[in-house]
């Protein structure tokens, strides 16, 4: 957050220095790479954070992409005054509340083509191409540098400077294809809990469809409640299986692409294959006794490895929300234009509860907000996904619930300074 009521003229060269180290429209990375001609050395001038501090600002040089110096101060008749000391001292955003006004929006485009390149990001950098995917998705102007207030703003306040971010897509937990392993190895969950797949393909005209088993279920990687189920092959023709499971991986290809910049949805989106899972198992029970077979999927958000949310999937699109103890929020989600969803309040707590919020908080304990999704029939269920943002962000809650949950959701510290 930023320093108020700082009194600049009481500072010397080195704590001037010294608080642009702690804020985040000062980007070190940046400076270092938009100057390299600039020579650091522990005789007068040891790092960016001083240049710019007593000397940068003088040139006509800028602390990041996130804020326009050389604007600011020609706006305000500031003179030899270091514009970004200047506006941290008099409150920065919470006093001026235009801070768009300052980002280097020329430069977005040339960050949005550096990370197509697959070039590393700075902190700034990715700050401000983040804040762009904020607008575009959701439709208004955030400041990710300022304390956040919904909980939309905390994940991508998250996203912007998470340094594990590019260490935790490389891990299994993430991909399908290899989840269910480390889900037993890694978090003790049974074989019934976390299933491995039966076949792996790359595309739906892959799979061989006279090895099938009777009854299976298709899920997508990444992108766990993009399944399809069959309970008996034998009803669908080969062709007709077919264009179903290419039609849900080109919905899954297309879901997986509606943010560039969410690490854990890149993976590729192969078909996987399950057979004689619990819930399949369920299901055919169910069935024998002539009873209604029932499809949900369970999506437990955890922040600082603690269930705070709980979505419910279920038939015809319906999307419930509960809280931890199942009791059902005055609230609906929507997550495109198609508004908010259905919710069924006829839902009950389903027996198996207490161990599915025991199995999403043992997988989401080191992680700052995860959403672990499972699927169920009847009494049954298995952990089927596992995301590192939920929705990376990008959805809408009714009746202000974006705020009132917000408060279940501490940011590190580090995150606002």
């Amino acid at each position: 957050m930023y320093p108020t009521l700082l009194n600049l003229d009481s500072l010397d060269e080195q704590q001037k220095a010294e608080v642009l180290r702690h804020t985040p429209l000062f980007d070190e990375a940046w400076y270092r790479s938009e100057y390299p001609e600039i020579g650091y050395h522990n005789d007068g001038n040891p790092d960016p954070a001083y240049h710019y501090a007593n000397f940068g600002y003088k040139e006509g040089r800028l602390p990041s992409l996130l804020f326009n110096g050389i604007k600011y101060a020609q706006e305000l008749g500031l003179g030899e005054v270091n514009p970004l000391l200047h506006y941290l001292a008099n409150g920065g955003h919470a006093t001026h509340g235009i801070y768009n006004d300052y980002r280097v929006n020329e430069r977005l485009q040339e960050v949005l083509v550096k990370h197509s390149l697959g070039i590393d990001l700075t902190l700034g950098e990715r700050t401000l191409a983040l804040e762009s995917v904020f607008m575009e998705k959701l439709g208004h102007q955030v400041d990710l540098t300022y304390a956040p207030l919904t909980l939309q703003e905390k994940i991508f306040a998250l996203r912007a400077t998470n340094s594990q971010e590019l260490e935790l897509v490389s891990d299994p937990l993430f991909s399908g294809k290899a989840r269910g392993q480390h889900l037993r190895e890694h978090f003790g969950l049974s074989e019934e809990l976390a299933p491995v797949p039966f076949s792996i393909v790359p595309n739906a005209a892959d799979l061989d469809y006279a090895t099938l088993p009777q009854s299976f279920y298709v899920e997508c990687n990444g992108a766990s409640r993009f399944n399809f189920f069959v309970f008996n092959k034998n009803k669908f023709k080969p062709q007709t299986l077919r264009h179903e499971l290419t039609r849900l991986q080109e919905e899954c290809r297309a879901f997986l692409k509606i943010d560039a910049f969410a690490p854990s949805y890149q993976v590729d989106p192969y078909l996987m294959v399950y057979a004689n899972t619990a819930p399949l198992n369920e299901a055919q029970s169910l069935s024998k006794q002539g009873q209604e077979i029932k499809q949900y999927d369970y999506e437990l958000w955890t922040f600082n490895g603690q269930v705070k949310l709980v979505l419910v999937h279920g038939p015809h699109g319906a999307i419930t929300l509960f809280d931890r103890d199942f009791n059902l929020l005055p609230t609906a989600i929507s997550f495109d234009e198609r508004g908010s969803r259905p919710i069924d309040a006829s839902l009950t707590k389903p027996d198996f509860f207490d161990s599915l919020i025991k199995s999403a908080e043992l997988v989401g304990k080191d992680l700052p907000c995860a959403a672990i999704s499972c699927l169920a029939i009847g009494n049954k269920y298995t952990v089927s996904g596992v995301q590192l943002y939920p929705y990376n962000g990008i959805f809408l809650l009714t009746n202000g619930f974006s705020r009132k949950l917000s408060g279940h959701f501490q940011l590190p510290t580090a995150h606002l300074n």
